[in-house]
């Protein structure tokens, strides 16, 4: 038998001959210890045309605790502090208790990147599982958008401690289609813009653990008007070649 946190009632085989004994009728069993981890027993007791009785045992081993349902560990936000997430772990309908039926063990947990969690079974349960979680990088401060002339805007900001990178996302005012661009430099620019039209931005940082990007949360979307260009095309001036030059003054010449 394997715990389950509920007493455990096995019900022997008990044969007369050919003639199989049922519980109730026959005989009536009494357990003792059949709850917890270890060795339980039962007794027998005849009943009916059966007297006597008899003890046996029986073993209850220790539930693994990877075979219990844990709760989804989600991303954390930098905190400079330690950070140590409780989970919920469940058995069936049954809801495990903290330091009744397992431990918690944590990393430093304390820079952006990858994070770790160990379980380690206690009282019915028995061994350990180790589960890692994701420190995110703060949203970047000190946002700030500069159209140019040339249809861009410079998107400027102070990454947060610990982030690998930004994400800037952008699209036009009143559409659903967003433009994603990634950089580790501390200023990006947007180019090949609509002039004349207004844009919506958004930036988040991101942290990359085993080369997976890990993304922290959105910063207010800001609202930026595209500059107009000035495309209109200089007039071209013709210069004319020296040998030009020269028969135009030896025209003027023989009319004078």
């Amino acid at each position: 038998r394997v715990y389950n946190g509920c007493a455990q009632k096995p019900i022997p085989r008990l044969t007369s001959g050919k003639t199989l004994l049922k519980n109730g009728i026959h005989y009536t069993l009494t357990y003792k210890n059949n709850v917890t981890p270890g060795t339980a027993t039962v007794k027998i007791t005849g009943k009916g045309n059966y007297t006597g009785s008899m003890t046996k045992t029986f073993k209850i081993k220790k539930r693994n605790i990877t075979t219990v349902t844990m709760s989804k560990l989600k991303d954390r936000s930098y905190t400079g502090k330690a950070i140590q997430p409780n989970v919920t772990l469940t058995y069936g309908k049954t809801v495990l208790k903290k330091n009744r039926d397992y431990t918690l063990q944590y990393g430093t947990n304390k820079t952006c990147g990858k994070a770790t969690l160990k379980i380690v079974g206690k009282g019915g349960y028995g061994g350990s599982m180790c589960k890692t979680f994701t420190i995110v990088p703060k949203q970047p401060t000190n946002l700030h958008l500069n159209t140019t002339k040339h249809k861009a805007v410079n998107v400027s900001y102070k990454k947060a401690a610990g982030a690998s990178g930004i994400q800037i996302a952008y699209c036009r005012k009143g559409s659903k289609h967003w433009n994603y661009n990634q950089t580790s430099r501390n200023c990006y620019q947007l180019h090949t813009l609509s002039s004349g039209k207004p844009y919506q931005i958004k930036v988040r940082s991101y942290v990359t653990t085993a080369k997976v990007r890990h993304y922290g949360s959105w910063g207010k979307v800001q609202l930026v008007k595209i500059q107009y260009s000035n495309t209109r095309k200089k007039k071209s001036v013709r210069y004319g070649t020296p040998s030009e030059y020269l028969s135009g003054f030896l025209f003027l010449l023989l009319n004078v």
